[in-house]
């Protein structure tokens, strides 16, 4: 992989800056190329350098009743503060026990649904989701996304963490 940086032309000005101010940030007046950067090597999170994560690097999880890629985190050496997880909960079989609810002490967790239908149950509530659909979860609440559809239920699941703590209902806090 080679990293790129912006070329000093990069950075979008407007043509008429305020008095006093410091010029407004326009897309459509940037000019902008890539150049490859001269530090060379590999982007890490703490170059300050964009970084594309491919599929294949997404690592694949060994959580219960759904299969859960994590794309980006702190495990990867990809991030210092976020984690996001595309997850995909099969449509449940007649009899298959349901997962049960867990809770991400210290952070909150947004899932957003890119495929399928689900209900989420979070603290007392159950929220029913389709696609294009999210939902904030706040740090420390019990909760359990469900697949509710005749197909996989795609998430998008993202963490303001690198390092995501989990609590199964019925555990206490550490």
């Amino acid at each position: 992989m080679r990293p790129w940086t912006r070329a000093a032309a990069c950075w979008p000005m407007s043509r008429t800056p305020s008095r006093g101010r410091p010029p407004r940030s326009s897309p459509r007046l940037t000019a902008c190329r890539a150049v490859p950067s001269k530090r060379g090597g590999v982007a890490s999170a703490d170059s300050g350098m964009a970084r594309v994560i491919r599929a294949a690097e997404a690592r694949l999880l060994a959580l219960p009743g759904r299969i859960s890629k994590e794309i980006v985190s702190g495990a990867h050496g990809a991030a210092e503060a976020v984690t996001v997880r595309l997850v995909e909960i099969p449509v449940p079989k007649p009899g298959e026990p349901e997962r049960g609810r867990h809770c991400h002490d210290g952070h909150e967790e947004c899932i957003y649904v890119l495929a399928g239908r689900g209900t989420t149950w979070s603290g007392e509530g159950s929220y029913p989701l389709a696609a294009g659909d999210a939902i904030l979860i706040p740090p420390g609440e019990m909760h359990v996304t469900r697949n509710t559809g005749s197909e996989p239920l795609v998430l998008i699941c993202f963490f303001p963490v690198a390092a995501i703590s989990m609590r199964l209902e019925g555990e206490e806090r550490s």
